[in-house]
Formats: C-alpha cells, structure tokens, sequence
C-alpha cells in the first residue's frame, strides 16, 4: 500500500491511498569536501549530506480493484447477480457494484494540487519505509487515450531537515558605573570688588594660573 498523509490549512488531517505505485525511487547523498583532510580530525566533520530526494509514479482510479481506504465518500461495494443470455442459455453472473457514484480521479486531483499551492509537508508510507517532512516540488499528470477514467500521475518530494531549538537562561550582569573623569575645578577667591569689576564672569584660565603662582610663592616664603 502508497499511501500520503498531511496536515492542511484548517488543521484536518488528509490522507490520500493510490490504487497502485508503479515506480517509487529513494535518493540519499552527501557532499564530500574537496579541500584535503588533516590525519586524525573526524571524517565526519568534512561530509555533509543533503536533502533526501524522492519520487512516485502510480495510478489512482475509479474502478479499484481493491476498495481504497480514502475518497470513496463512504461507498461500498456489494455483489450483484446479471442473468445473461450466452449461446441460448441463461447464464447468471455474480458481478462487483458500487453502491452509489464516485470520482476518485477528480478528488484526488483536486487534493494533490491543494497539496502543491499550500506548501504543506506530507508523510509517504511505501512497503519500504515510511518517509517524514516531505515537500511535493512537482506534481505531473498524464492524459492520454489510454487513461480513461485513470489518474497517471508523478509526485517528487525533497525532504527538510527539522532540527530543534531550546532557550537558556542569561545570568544578570551587574552595571558597574565608572565615574566621569573631571578635570580641576577653578577656585574662585577673588574680593567682591575684584568680581564686580570683572562683570561677575566665570575665572578665567589666566587668572587661575596666576592664584597658583601666588600661592607657590607664598609657600617658598
């Protein structure tokens, strides 16, 4: 059984069973730097490997031989007896019927391009292996005069690599506060007149150097 499993836009899970998968290729690589090894690294640390790459060729119709799991929109199918006349003779045969009408071709249709536009990752369970995290990068149908009421399809996928991410906890980190350096702050020892007579304006540089120079003085005496 092929069968592809999603999550669509509204949160409903969607799940889609081919009749058959006539093709199913599976893809893995890894890239191998071109740049020589030193003796003793790990290999490891010099290959990295890409994106798995997968492809599906298979058939979806609207006489099944075995009664699919999805889109059959609740139907099932009953034996019915068909009286035919072969050679003069009555002949009654038992034959399948479907208990209402379906078009699994045209739903199935509808749901893979749904599933390209919305960009949803897909889960494809093959007799093989069950593959996680795929991106559809292109979906391709065949019409030909043999498909009839057959969907012939392609589906390619590239498979992302999910990683994980987690939040530590950042210790607080005490501001230190660094005092301003200031430079000497002028004296002023002027007499009331002195500073009435310089208009009450701030000490200048020179008169500073000279209160210094006086006070030197004064100390050498």
């Amino acid at each position: 059984m092929t069968f592809l499993q999603w999550t669509d836009g509204a949160g409903d899970t969607v799940g889609l069973d081919l009749d058959v998968a006539t093709l199913i290729t599976y893809e893995r690589a890894a890239e191998v730097t071109e740049h020589p090894v030193e003796n003793g690294s790990p290999i490891s640390d010099h290959v990295k490997t890409t994106n798995g790459t997968f492809s599906l060729e298979g058939i979806i119709s609207n006489s099944p031989v075995r009664v699919p799991t999805t889109q059959m929109r609740g139907l099932q199918r009953a034996t019915g007896n068909v009286e035919m006349r072969v050679a003069g003779e009555t002949v009654r045969l038992a034959l399948q019927r479907w208990s209402g009408p379906f078009d699994r071709k045209r739903d199935c249709n509808d749901l893979l391009v749904a599933l390209v536009t919305g960009r949803f990752a897909v889960t494809l369970t093959t007799a093989l292996e069950q593959l996680e995290n795929l991106i559809v990068t292109r979906f391709k149908v065949d019409e030909d005069a043999d498909s009839g009421n057959a969907l012939k399809l392609t589906l390619d996928f590239k498979q992302l690599r999910i990683v994980g991410t987690a939040r530590a906890a950042v210790p607080e980190v005490r501001r230190v506060q660094v005092r301003a350096q200031r430079g000497p702050v002028a004296v002023d020892d002027r007499s009331a007149a002195a500073r009435l007579a310089d208009g009450n304006s701030p000490v200048s540089r020179e008169q500073q150097r000279a209160r210094l120079e006086r006070i030197q003085r004064n100390g050498a005496t």
